[in-house]
């Protein structure tokens, strides 16, 4: 069962709603569309239900940011549209679902809630019956922590499972039973860390675990990733900044009834504690459906070059429970001009790294070959705008091009002699892509 959900603008609901919308032929062919009659039905619903002076007011973050939005919230095979308002007073947010019964949708249900602003909406299968839960994140304030209710839509009722305060949450499936879970992030309250707490479904109801201490406070989170550390073990992954501006990442996972932290079990063996890098977060860098986590690998410098010291690679590996790792992939990134290239392993202990000009003001990026004592030139790549392209010598290939800049590369006689070909350099080369969730930057 997927959900669906149909966008409304205010003033634009005629563009964008259930029915399709026709040209007749001919003299018809310049007309305006025409909405269908569920269309016009659901319109008059909502202009009915709605109080006086109530405004449209989608949630500002998350998957779903529909004004409506059409979910199947009481497993009977067919949507209800659920609308998101604000009014004025003491509870000014409101919740409004519709239904259709007869070939005519009318109010179901509703409930108001406080806050300033709906901030995130989940639909999620917490329990074994038919249809979909609603996860509802509120904005109270900018000095209030934010609130979360939990709605299921029941013999025509929106009633509340549950509600907290949270600064972050995800709906997971942790422990693999087709239901998800909710892990709620927030402050520790005395405590400078923050506090990871996990609910599912048990009894009937939902049901809160153990609460487990972050790395770092709440306040310092980066970025949240759900997926799979390796295979069949799911987890939350959750990227925090210490004060020195390095990254730590906790690993939440759910095994055999027990909610714990790796970062910080004493009983796991694992080194996860010391995952701090530098603005590189973890993700599925191979496409192979787990979740690879970076450990920065030095680079050798040169006495003679300041360009080539603070150099990194970047190996990615999956973690196991027992602390053991897949190493997968070696990398080098380059932040600033937002591409990265994969590394052959058999390159690791021979490269060295320099900056360079390679037209103008232009600088590459200059990989060096350190062998038997000596080092020369492998290859170096560049970016610059394409009216540029005339200003390089001989030897410049085109890697790609993205918008005004294009990308180049120029193989030296040791990567000739290595086997190395532009061809190759292509496949390696990628961009760093931005994660458009979070505004943080990610690697795909």
């Amino acid at each position: 069962m997927k959900k669906k959900c149909i966008r409304f603008l205010p003033l634009l609901l005629a563009c964008l709603l259930l029915g399709g919308c026709f040209l007749e032929p001919e003299e018809g062919l310049y007309a305006v569309p025409k909405q269908s009659e569920e269309y016009y039905d659901l319109q008059n619903a909502i202009e009915l239900a709605l109080p006086d002076g109530a405004v449209y007011a989608p949630p500002v973050s998350g998957d779903n940011q529909q004004v409506v939005q059409m979910v199947d919230l009481d497993g009977d095979g067919e949507d209800e549209a659920v609308v998101y308002c604000k009014t004025t007073g003491e509870l000014p947010l409101g919740i409004y679902v519709f239904d259709r019964q007869n070939e005519a949708f009318t109010l179901a249900a509703s409930v108001q809630g406080a806050g300033s602003a709906f901030h995130h909406v989940s639909y999620v299968a917490f329990d074994d019956q038919p249809g979909y839960e609603l996860v509802v994140g509120r904005q109270i304030s900018d000095q209030v922590p934010q609130l979360m209710n939990v709605y299921s839509l029941r013999g025509g009722t929106l009633t509340e499972l549950m509600s907290t305060e949270y600064a972050e949450f995800v709906t997971p499936d942790l422990d693999a039973d087709s239901r998800q879970e909710i892990v709620v992030l927030h402050s520790g309250g005395d405590s400078q860390n923050g506090i990871a707490e996990l609910y599912c479904w048990a009894d009937g109801q939902l049901k809160r675990e153990r609460e487990v201490s972050m790395s770092v406070a709440v306040s310092s989170v980066k970025r949240i990733l759900t997926g799979y550390m390796c295979r069949n073990v799911a987890a939350v992954f959750v990227a925090s900044e210490y004060s020195d501006g390095s990254l730590i990442t906790d690993i939440f996972v759910f095994r055999d009834g027990v909610f714990t932290n790796l970062s910080r079990s004493e009983d796991a063996n694992t080194d996860v504690q010391t995952l701090r890098d530098y603005y590189i977060y973890g993700g599925d860098i191979d496409k192979d459906g787990l979740i690879e986590l970076p450990m920065l690998c030095p680079m050798p410098s040169l006495d003679y070059d300041a360009s080539s010291q603070d150099q990194y690679l970047v190996s990615w590996y999956n973690l196991h429970l027992d602390g053991s790792r897949d190493e997968k992939l070696l990398t080098f990134h380059c932040h600033t001009g937002g591409w990265y290239l994969q590394i052959p392993t058999l390159w690791q202990e021979h490269l060295v790294l320099t900056r360079s000009a390679v037209a103008g003001s232009t600088l590459g990026y200059r990989f060096l070959w350190e062998a038997g004592g000596s080092t020369e030139e492998l290859l170096t790549i560049a970016a610059l705008s394409a009216s540029d392209l005339s200003a390089l010598g001989d030897g410049w290939q085109v890697l790609t091009q993205k918008g005004e800049t294009v990308y180049v590369c120029r193989l030296a006689r040791r990567a000739v002699a290595l086997g190395i070909t532009a061809d190759a350099i292509r496949t390696q080369f990628h961009f760093i892509q931005n994660d458009w969730k979070t505004g943080d930057v990610t690697t795909s």
